[in-house]
């Protein structure tokens, strides 16, 4: 067996280049979505989407495999990267394929960068994403509404609340939840209107406050009381665990099967476990004397 590295050969290279083709839509996810750049939720589905038509895509090693010619290693290095090609999106499905029937589909709306084009869904599944997010929006929402009143008004007379139907008690009942629902719609129609105009630039607004979502939301939340509440929920909630939470905290460390959703009962006990394994020596056991103990009471160790 030889010790030293044998330098790449020209079909290793084609290799290593077809490989940076296939990761690198790959990575620049990862970094957009790794925690730094803020808010990421929103952009998940967008992300996935983007990497989803990379990877369906049968043509895309042919701009590095066609500057190789007609040199005899491409056709075994194209079969070669085919068979990676098709690890990766089977990887892929498998992971990603159940987060489109999530929230994550139409929380992409509360970015205005994002709700301005949104597409990362076919035009079949826009009626079902917006009704998601009215319905998020009333039931987050808690009673009375804004500008909304929750009183009914009976009629003037005694008889003809007397001679109601079953039929207008139960719209009455149900009143002011059908107004909630109906000015959330409209809001967020009015949103959409806003988001697009953002994006084309016809705004006058500052486009400081327009790049961050943040700032967009803080200073339009007045405008749009209805869905503040659902952006303030999701809008900050991060796609993955922060870098600086892993570099400088101990329970950032601990990589587990279960690291995208730590409770802190969990924390608690792998800090715990992590605290005693990495102890080299035992602390020595010193005994303390209680202030509060009787001088006939024995000290416990």
């Amino acid at each position: 067996m030889q010790n030293k590295l044998v330098n790449p050969q020209h079909k290793d290279w084609l290799a290593i280049k077809c490989l940076a083709v296939l990761l690198k839509p790959l990575a620049t996810a990862s970094k957009w979505l790794g925690g730094q750049i803020y808010p990421t939720l929103p952009l998940v589905m967008p992300a996935i989407d983007a990497l989803e038509d990379v990877l369906n895509d049968h043509y895309l090693f042919d701009d590095v495999l066609n500057v190789a010619g007609n040199e005899t290693y491409v056709d075994g290095t194209r079969v070669i990267m085919k068979d990676c090609h098709a690890v990766i999106k089977r990887l892929f499905a498998s992971r990603f394929s159940i987060l489109k029937s999530k929230n994550l589909i139409w929380i992409a709306y509360l970015d205005p960068r994002v709700a301005s084009a949104m597409n990362h869904f076919n035009l079949e599944e826009e009626p079902g994403a917006q009704a998601s997010l009215i319905k998020a929006a009333v039931e987050l929402h808690e009673y009375p509404f804004p500008s909304l009143t929750t009183s009914y008004t009976p009629g003037k007379t005694k008889k003809n609340y007397l001679i109601a139907s079953p039929r207008v008690c139960l719209e009455r009942k149900n009143a002011p939840q059908h107004r909630c629902k109906k000015a959330v719609h409209d809001a967020f129609e009015a949103y959409l209107t806003m988001a697009k105009s953002l994006m084309t630039g016809d705004d006058e607004s500052d486009d400081e406050d327009d790049s961050n979502p943040f700032d967009w939301w803080r200073v339009n939340k007045v405008a749009y009381p209805h869905l503040s509440k659902l952006a303030r929920k999701w809008l900050g909630a991060e796609a993955t665990s922060v870098p600086s939470e892993r570099a400088f905290s101990i329970d950032g460390n601990i990589i587990t099967t279960k690291r995208s959703s730590l409770t802190r009962d969990l924390i608690r006990d792998l800090v715990l476990i992590t605290e005693n394994t990495n102890r080299k020596q035992p602390l020595p056991r010193r005994k303390k004397q209680n202030e509060f103990a009787h001088p006939t009471t024995p000290v416990l160790e």
